[in-house]
């Protein structure tokens, strides 16, 4: 069950790693030179992640699954984020980077949670996790840069309001992404019960 969740995950990342980058990029020059190039290796960063996210996606379809129906929901959600204004892109971008962190910290905390996965599997997924925890403030950085006008009442709402709905939307997403990889291994919920 653990494979086919990061499975779900590892769909999502080429795409949503590539919506992160252009959000950021449009930034960098007005961030100075500490901030701009914190945000450079960000890029550099989330550009690697999604290559090893193709290459591994790959592999899923290989294996025998459809991911197309994970990929539209995807794309779903980015063309919706895509039609905000800047600093509405960006917010989604810092609220997703929170939780990959989160997550990141989360399987470098308990490496038992990828003991029964292929040796590869751990190498990226734990490479992954160090590098998502290593840029975790820039998107925040970054927005707290492009906010700087608003109040500190507004910001703390925005954050907090924010974080709540792209929480729930990911976790609503991640377990249709783990329903439809499930079905497609013959698994039936009704016959589990």
């Amino acid at each position: 069950l653990l494979e086919i969740f990061f499975n779900s995950l590892s769909v999502v990342f080429p795409k949503g790693e590539a919506f992160f980058i252009d959000c950021l990029r449009p930034w960098q020059q007005r961030a100075g030179k500490k901030l701009g190039g914190e945000i450079r290796e960000f890029i550099r960063q989330e550009a690697l992640h999604g290559r090893e996210h193709i290459a591994l996606n790959r592999g899923i379809a290989a294996g025998g699954y459809d991911v197309s129906a994970l990929e539209a929901v995807v794309d779903e959600v980015i063309d919706s984020a895509r039609a905000k204004h800047a600093i509405a892109r960006l917010t989604y971008t810092m609220c997703f980077e929170h939780l990959t962190a989160i997550l990141s910290s989360s399987i470098l905390k308990n490496e038992k949670v990828m003991e029964q996965a292929a040796p590869e599997m751990q190498r990226i997924w734990f490479w992954h996790a160090v590098e998502e925890i290593e840029h975790k403030g820039v998107c925040f950085d970054t927005w707290m840069l492009a906010t700087e006008e608003w109040s500190s009442l507004r910001r703390y709402w925005t954050r907090c309001v924010s974080l709540a709905l792209i929480s729930a939307s990911f976790v609503k997403n991640r377990i249709r992404g783990q329903m439809n990889l499930l079905r497609q291994d013959g698994w039936n919920a009704r016959k589990s019960l």
